[in-house]
């Protein structure tokens, strides 16, 4: 059983570099593969915090134990549920960055939400001839601001993570504008030529910006709710 909203956005701060280790319990076999390929001990510990994150907000939305969750990699590379087998149609996106690790889950609509912390980027402007579209830069204040490239870069990063393709081009080959904070699309993916896409810029806490895309309507219910990785492991509904 679930309430709504339709979509729920889920945020929490990124325990120390050394919390992780116990948590590697909690995941699969395919998981724990994935996580030994992984080199350094930062991103090892994205990994295991951004998993166990997904396991938390799937049981919270769902009323559903968090070991029941299982996940399979699709076509295109886009994480899925496997089970429980009543919830496979489930769409979620994980996103992590410096200190902070987001999750958008949707039983309706495609769902990307990427964040990234507000750092100064030195070579900003060097950057933006890369990321930004031809009708990005016309718009863009000159020299382009880090903010506006990281804000900019969630946006772009969203869109492709609900679309489920990677970058199948080059990040400069979409192409938004801004409207009240809010990114619209102007230029789209070649293979995206069915759904029509909304984007949603927020805030989750000082120093960090994150957009989220969906294929909802207009007004679709979206609420945002902390979570505390470590605390959350002695609430596990049943």
């Amino acid at each position: 059983m679930r309430d709504s909203p339709e979509i729920a956005i889920f945020i929490a701060r990124m325990p120390g570099i050394d919390a992780w280790g116990h948590l590697t319990a909690l995941l699969s076999e395919e998981e724990q593969v994935r996580l030994e390929r992984l080199i350094s001990e930062r991103s090892k510990a994205h990994f295991v915090f951004g998993r166990h994150l997904l396991r938390i907000a799937l049981s919270r939305h769902f009323r559903t134990p968090t070991e029941q969750w299982e996940f399979k990699i699709d076509k295109l590379g886009k994480p899925r549920v496997l089970s429980p087998q009543s919830l496979n149609g489930v769409r979620f996106s994980l996103s992590h960055t410096e200190g902070l690790v987001g999750c958008a889950i949707s039983p309706d609509y495609e769902v990307g939400l990427d964040v990234e912390n507000l750092r100064h980027l030195p070579d900003a402007e060097a950057l933006a001839q890369i990321i930004m579209s031809t009708e990005e830069l016309a718009a863009a204040t000159r020299p382009v601001s880090s903010r506006t490239l990281l804000r900019l870069w969630t946006a772009k990063e969203s869109y492709v993570k609900a679309l489920g393709t990677g970058f199948l081009v080059e990040p400069s080959e979409v192409s938004f504008e801004y409207h009240n904070d809010n990114p619209s699309l102007l230029r789209r993916v070649s293979c995206d030529t069915a759904r029509s896409w909304r984007f949603e810029s927020h805030y989750p806490a000082s120093g960090y910006v994150a957009t989220l895309a969906h294929s909802g309507p207009d007004h679709v219910g979206i609420s945002t709710a902390w979570v505390d990785l470590i605390d959350a492991e002695n609430h596990n509904p049943g």
